[in-house]
């Protein structure tokens, strides 16, 4: 018996009609699983800054969203989700929309890897996708990378395809040429990093033409990337013009250990406390070795080892060069690849070794989920951990009084603190936020308005309010610390700080010249609960 068994190599995943049904309900339960493990506590922990400016944008009209660029990405997911408020805007409602996307990559990795590679490639990366904490965490976050990351995979399908054309298969052509056209399409305007995979892709496309020697392919596969440049031309000058500034440059310069560090989180298990050597050199062991495997066996195996190697490697030189892109969130679209690759040596041991160590992959990605649910502040890939904005601004709801001003510093905090005192608002409070300039966009009138408010301004505040409440972060770098001490000081003229609220990275501070924190002569009035 042990010697059959160790002999098994998955033939229920063989090919034949009722093999077929069998992989046909493997990949529907293991997308079902994915899809219970992104819905697990999708609205537990309240919207945090990104999140919120994503619900902030989708409540703009979608002329607004095309016309102007009001944001460092591009508009897909915000016309997406502007669509989706449709069905509500609770912190469940708003992410369930990036839960779908998330969810449908599992079945679209099977696809890729088994289009690839083989039937139980397909299979097992797509249940390492499915239970990848990196993966439930980012399908559970109202941003774009999810969104990123289907359409990645379907254009990473298309040109898997398109890389064993023939130039004689007219028909064939047509149809992934389009599907080609359409996801690459739909990823550049979901975020600016996929025009890396639309120059890796365009490269491999003429490789293929040169392979099989074929001028017509080759003028084929320039004019479907013409018509992907006619597609983004609506966007492309608002791309040249970031790129020349500043808004894509928004993180601090890479260093050696800040790159290790975002690549552990990607392709490693972070959360693993114990045995983390181990935990984070399997998978990219398992990595490693699938595509030693498999790097010979035609241009597709060649181009998705290369999307995989050579994207956050030209990241990392872009970033040296002076513009800060690479991270965790541009990174992370790509970690389903490298599960396809891991699943290359796993799908081809036999069972007797294979079973064991898939189970301990598989247990070890559980293990990450578990601590991404239950363990706060992990700095995973969980930043709304850090600012709990439910929590403050109940808070603050409970202790405002008629003429009290709330000064958010800085002013772009709006968006997630409008989110929830919304529920709260009412007349005689009123909300500023503090803005270099004294410009920018207003909240929509829909929602609560925050007045910007410049530096020369806070004087006049100073003299006229009696009760101001200063929201802002706990932990800041050196140069947002000392301004605001600077502002903290000049507030505190004439006043004295009676209350104090520390929320994990978000603090609340009430500076009065009354007796304290309830005045005799403060009129508390009911907040309005919608």
């Amino acid at each position: 018996m042990a010697a059959s068994v160790s002999h098994l190599r998955f033939d229920a995943f063989e090919r034949g009609p009722q093999n077929r049904a069998v992989v046909g309900v493997s990949v529907f339960l293991i997308t079902a699983l994915g899809l219970s493990l992104r819905l697990a506590f999708v609205g537990q922990e309240s919207l945090w800054f990104d999140e919120a400016w994503s619900w902030r944008y989708a409540h703009l009209s979608i002329r607004a969203l095309w016309i102007e660029a009001l944001d460092l990405h591009p508009p897909l997911y915000y016309t997406l989700q502007h669509l989706w408020l449709t069905f509500g805007e609770s912190e469940a409602a708003i992410r369930s929309l990036s839960v779908i996307f998330g969810t449908a990559s599992i079945p679209l990795v099977y696809l890729l890897g088994s289009s690839f590679a083989d039937r139980r490639t397909g299979l097992i990366s797509a249940l390492l996708t499915a239970t990848s904490a990196l993966q439930v965490a980012f399908s559970q976050e109202a941003r774009s990378y999810s969104l990123l990351t289907m359409m990645g995979l379907l254009v990473n399908l298309a040109m898997v395809q398109f890389l064993r054309l023939e130039s004689n298969d007219r028909a064939k052509t047509l149809w992934v040429g389009l599907a080609y056209v359409l996801a690459i399409l739909a990823a550049l305007y979901t975020h600016y990093i996929a025009a890396l995979l639309f120059v890796l892709a365009g490269v491999f496309g003429l490789l293929r033409a040169i392979q099989i020697g074929s001028i017509r392919m080759a003028g084929r596969w320039l004019g479907l990337n013409g018509l992907v440049l006619l597609g983004w031309a609506w966007w492309l000058p608002t791309v040249i013009s970031q790129a020349q500034g500043s808004v894509l440059g928004w993180r601090a310069p890479l260093t050696p250990g800040t790159a290790f560090a975002d690549l552990r989180v990607v392709f490693g298990e972070p959360l693993i406390w114990h045995f983390p050597a181990f935990a984070d050199l399997l998978l990219p062991s398992l990595a490693a070795i699938g595509i030693a495997l498999v790097w010979r066996k035609g241009l597709s195996a060649l181009y998705l080892a290369a999307v995989a190697l050579s994207i956050p490697a030209a990241e990392i030189a872009i970033d040296v060069a002076g513009k800060a892109i690479f991270g965790v969130r541009t990174i992370e679209w790509l970690a389903p690849i490298y599960l396809i690759f891991a699943a290359v040596p796993l799908s081809r041991l036999r069972a007797i070794l294979a079973l064991p160590l898939l189970a301990l992959v598989v247990g070890i990605q559980f293990n990450g989920v578990y601590h991404y649910y239950v363990v706060p502040a992990t700095g995973y890939a969980f930043p709304h951990e850090d600012e709990p904005w439910r929590d403050v601004v109940s808070d603050l709801a409970l202790h405002l009084c008629d003429g009290d001003v709330v000064l958010l510093s800085p002013k772009s905090m709006d968006p997630p603190f409008s989110y929830y005192f919304r529920q709260h608002a009412r007349g005689g409070i009123t909300v500023l936020g503090i803005e270099a300039m004294g410009s920018g966009f207003l909240s929509d009138p829909r929602l609560v308005r925050v007045e910007a408010v410049n530096t020369a301004g806070i004087e006049t505040i100073s003299e006229s309010a009696n009760r101001i409440w200063l929201v802002g972060r706990q932990w800041l770098d050196a140069a947002s610390a000392e301004e605001l001490s600077k502002l903290r000081e000049q507030l505190l003229r004439g006043r004295r700080m009676v209350y104090t609220h520390v929320d994990r990275n978000l603090r609340t501070e009430l500076l009065t010249k009354g007796s304290g924190l309830d005045d005799p002569g403060c009129q508390l009035r009911p907040t309005n609960n919608r």
